[in-house]
């Protein structure tokens, strides 16, 4: 990849991973996963191609800006997408393994959607602002600083949810040749497809 700075991030991270490995205390595994994170984040604006949208940190609670505003939309129907899910198993959504000691009622979901928060929320995000699908008019600014997704000017943000969800049921159709009778190994595919 042709940039700096998600090259020094790919060695910073590389170097976290065999400190991971090695790692057996729970709270100092909870310290390296921030630090990953806080790299990851780093390097996020090394993926967007458009000056007007800007990510120089993580903001929640309220997300300060755009990109900010579309991680937090999209975390948030991916945590309640898995959710869903976890409730058609025999798994409990309020155990976790990461997010044990969380004083939320879900937590597997947390811990699950952090695997697929880069494959799925970040990528949807690079695509929409890369491909100029949204702009600074799809969004809203409140009293309070906070920047959100205007559902008046982005009718499709609100049909997000159910076009994963749909394509969730889709995959989870069988397969030429496999059983129909009891639970199949084949594991569920979130895939959001760009309309």
């Amino acid at each position: 990849f042709p940039n700096e700075k998600y090259s020094e991030s790919r060695n910073a991270l590389c170097a976290l991973k065999a400190k991971i490995k090695k790692e057996k205390s729970y709270e100092k595994l909870l310290l390296l996963e921030a630090q990953c994170r806080s790299i990851y984040f780093g390097c996020y604006d090394s993926f967007i191609n458009r000056n007007e949208f800007v990510f120089d940190s993580r903001t929640r609670r309220p997300p300060r800006n755009e990109v900010n505003a579309m991680i937090s939309f999209g975390n948030t129907i991916l945590y309640s997408l898995i959710s869903r899910e976890i409730q058609k198993t025999a798994l409990d959504v309020r155990v976790g393994f990461l997010h044990a000691t969380n004083k939320r009622y879900e937590s597997l979901n947390l811990d699950i959607a952090e695997i697929f928060k880069p494959l799925i929320v970040d990528r949807v995000i690079f695509s929409l602002i890369n491909k100029r699908e949204i702009d600074l008019k799809h969004f809203v600014k409140t009293q309070n600083e906070g920047v959100y997704i205007s559902d008046e000017e982005v009718p499709q943000a609100s049909v997000l949810s159910d076009t994963v969800d749909e394509d969730i049921k889709a995959d989870e159709e069988p397969v030429a040749g496999e059983s129909t009778g009891g639970n199949s190994s084949r594991s569920t595919l979130l895939v959001v497809e760009d309309n």
